[in-house]
């Protein structure tokens, strides 16, 4: 049975995979990570909007029976990345900067084990431009992020909120945080269009879970 989480990812990830000819499709490392916080922006604005039934959401892609059980684990999950990452002040840097330090911490103890060299901000930049992230790995990871978001937007919709309105609220002309954007693999306009407030980009996603629910499960 197709459930949300799944159905969401595809949307997503479809459109940034690199085909090969002689191997298995990939993500771009950098594109993986621009997609990684379109998926957790995509699930903050899902679960804000649905904060009110958080657990009918989950029931979307939960196993039967389980939702409850779930819903209550995915806050403590939002819980945690607020701890982690209690200085951050938009979503970006809750969602892909964490991923990307996430990663980096890996690749530094890599090869520190392999090379016995620390990571420097060149090899750093030199690995991330030149390495990609299976599909399958990709999936998994893209899955998460939005359980992340919608626990954050569900449970914490103050926050989520407060998040969302200080990384919209950049100004064109703020060309330092804008270029970390893109840095992060955000794909941005040379010029940024009026922002749209929480509550307006998640009524824009309740339009594609209503049509989830009708198309795949009329029975929720």
């Amino acid at each position: 049975m197709q459930n949300l989480l799944g159905f969401l990812t595809q949307q997503i990830i479809t459109p940034a995979i690199r085909k090969k000819w002689f191997s298995k499709p990939v993500l771009p490392f950098r594109r993986y990570l621009g997609v990684y916080e379109e998926a957790f922006e995509m699930g903050v604005g899902i679960g804000y909007t649905h904060r009110d039934n958080l657990v009918g959401i989950v029931k979307l892609f939960s196993d039967k029976g389980r939702a409850d059980e779930l819903t209550k684990a995915l806050r403590e999950m939002a819980q945690q990345r607020l701890s982690e990452s209690s200085k951050a002040t938009t979503l970006i840097e809750l969602g892909v900067f964490q991923e990307e330090m996430n990663c980096k911490s890996t690749i530094r103890t890599q090869m520190m084990l392999l090379k016995g060299k620390s990571l420097s901000n060149t090899d750093w930049d030199k690995w991330a431009d030149k390495n990609e992230v299976s599909i399958s790995d990709a999936f998994g990871n893209i899955q998460t992020a939005i359980c992340l978001g919608i626990a954050l937007g569900g449970a914490f919709p103050d926050k989520a909120e407060q998040l969302w309105t200080n990384q919209y609220e950049i100004r064109s002309g703020d060309e330092d945080k804008l270029n970390l954007m893109r840095a992060a693999g955000l794909i941005l306009p040379s010029k940024m269009p009026e922002p749209l407030s929480l509550v307006q980009f998640g009524e824009k996603l309740r339009v594609v879970v209503d049509a989830f629910v009708e198309e795949y499960r009329p029975d929720v």
